[in-house]
């Protein structure tokens, strides 16, 4: 099972057998949820072992960089934070997977968006 999780349909987690997934995509959506640690217990229970975990998420320290070296200016830095609950590097992300045991196989910048790649060993 393939699950590609976005804020709109961030319920369906919950719908998916435990160990039943064998990759999961988060699409944006731990910025835009209240606990995302919660969150990510969740996804963690519904992967099988081996199963590919894919975040993308906005990271805040690429776009508060872009800001002070004016790259962008207050009405660019305001329409890329407003609407999120949370903001996070992406350190912070793949520290929080580590602590509940996924494996980072791959992580990188693009632009403004960090992707992470994981796996459950």
């Amino acid at each position: 099972m393939k699950l590609h999780i976005t804020v709109d349909n961030v319920q369906d987690i919950e719908n998916a057998d435990d160990a039943a997934c064998k990759e999961i995509l988060l699409d944006h959506v731990l910025n835009m949820v209240d606990n995302p640690v919660v969150l990510l217990q969740q996804v963690v229970k519904k992967m099988r072992h081996g199963c590919k975990l894919i975040i993308t998420c906005a990271d805040i320290y690429t776009i508060c960089e872009a800001y002070v070296i004016a790259e962008i200016n207050s009405s660019q830095l305001t329409d890329l934070l407003v609407g999120s609950k949370r903001h996070f590097a992406i350190e912070d992300v793949c520290s929080m997977l580590t602590e509940l045991g996924i494996k980072i196989t791959k992580k990188r910048l693009d632009g403004f968006e960090m992707i992470i790649e994981g796996e459950r060993p």
